[in-house]
């Protein structure tokens, strides 16, 4: 199969890996020109995994932007050429786009690109936050009958970058769980969740720039017992999607599905109902562990065995719960007395905290270096979500508050240098 990789940040870099590996065509979607100097720099992409680098090549390359015209050409590398064309180059359709740039960067690098994908492709999200998918089908496919499909993933992976294309696979025995989103889901979510759009359009990082980025790493949601990763067992994706299709956007589906599951990453394919559960349980810890190791500049476990780390926790949870419970995104009453009750929440983030003590969250590190965070789509998310629906989240909005204006101070302060 073909994929083009939109992000190569480092699960970017991770999944494109995995799939060329595997001998699937892969594509890398690059931002800008120095992304192409990083690449030839680097000659491919090099995965590291306990100590032993693996030099990656055969990519397709595509530059993003039109910096080169619009005119393909060839570049030399150390140990082989390849060809790169620009977006603008060409019209060929795309089979399958993996998005693993950072939240607020999915819309605006997507665009360019909806006019070579349709009902047969699949758009498979790699992310931290919520909110996306649910914009990117108002705004690029509000047609739910030409749409591509949707498929949400949570990844569990630790890995970072020590350099440009260089990816070190240090928590390989993470999971990826991957969901299908419901055609109907979207209706929904247009008619009786209209707060999306109230998320989207006050989000100013909307019109941000930044890099793509890492999944934080570790999320603990064993309570869930997810399908069997074996290929044979997936059944017709016609079941899940519930909505009339036709024979080559299920087959093409499947085929998608099957590849990610044949990846060694420990794949899983869940149910949506389960998949919207583990994707709202990371979004929790997220919102606890991310915006206050940013703010503190502290590590994960520096917020477990401290009596202040607690109750920061335990009130973005509480909010959480509250908000939640009231949008109506858990259906189940059973889930939502048990999964998602401020104390089972509160646990599982410390739980967190603790197998991830030693790290650093990608809040943290987008605060390093002055990069945009996601926050509109983590703490932010719950925020506007509380008050579409009369649920007050006084923590979770002077969260955002403090990181956004960290943010601004720190590129004020450089300004100034």
């Amino acid at each position: 199969m073909h994929f083009h990789v939109l992000g190569t940040g480092t699960i970017g870099c991770l999944i494109a890996s995995y799939l060329r590996q595997s001998n699937h065509t892969v594509t890398l979607l690059l931002k800008n020109a120095q992304s192409l100097v990083a690449y030839r720099k680097n000659d491919g992409i090099t995965y590291e995994k306990d100590g032993v680098a693996t030099k990656i090549r055969d990519f397709d390359l595509e530059l993003a932007g039109d910096a080169f015209g619009r005119r393909p050409f060839l570049s030399s590398a150390p140990h082989h050429t390849f060809a790169i064309t620009t977006s603008a180059d060409t019209d060929d359709p795309i089979e399958n786009l993996v998005v693993t740039t950072k939240a607020y960067n999915a819309i605006d690098a997507v665009i360019p690109l909806t006019r070579r994908i349709g009902r047969q492709s699949t758009i498979i999200f790699l992310q931290n936050g919520m909110g996306v998918y649910e914009d990117l089908a108002k705004r690029c496919f509000p047609d739910g009958n030409t749409r591509p499909s949707f498929v949400v993933g949570v990844n569990t992976h630790g890995a970072y970058r020590s350099d440009a294309f260089h990816v070190i696979h240090a928590g390989w025995k993470g999971e990826i769980h991957l969901g299908v989103v419901p055609r109907e889901e979207e209706t929904m979510a247009s008619e009786t969740q209209s707060g999306f759009e109230a998320i989207q359009q006050d989000n100013p990082a909307n019109d941000a720039h930044g890099h793509g980025g890492q999944s934080d790493i570790f999320v603990d949601t064993s309570a869930i017992t997810p399908t069997n990763n074996d290929p044979s067992l997936l059944s017709s994706t016609s079941n899940i999607t519930s909505s009339p299709s036709s024979h080559s956007s299920t087959a093409s589906l499947d085929s998608t599905l099957i590849a990610f599951l044949k990846l060694p990453l420990n794949t899983y394919f869940e149910p949506w109902p389960m998949m919207q559960c583990r994707i709202l349980e990371k979004l929790v810890i997220n919102s606890c562990i991310n915006p206050v190791t940013a703010l503190l500049r502290c590590r994960n476990g520096d917020l477990v065995g401290r009596r202040q780390g607690g109750q920061l926790i335990q009130y973005v949870c509480d909010e959480a719960a509250e908000v939640i419970r009231a949008s109506g995104l858990i259906s189940d009453e059973h889930v939502i007395a048990t999964r998602f009750r401020s104390d089972t929440l509160q646990r599982n983030v410390v739980r967190v905290c603790r197998n991830t003590a030693k790290n650093e969250s990608s809040m943290l590190q987008d605060v390093r270096v002055r990069r945009i965070t996601e926050v509109d789509y983590m703490n932010g998310y719950l925020s506007r979500l509380g008050k579409r629906f009369g649920i007050p989240t006084p923590v979770n909005d002077a969260l955002v508050t403090m990181i956004k204006l960290q943010h601004r101070l720190a590129i004020k302060k450089d300004a100034k240098l």
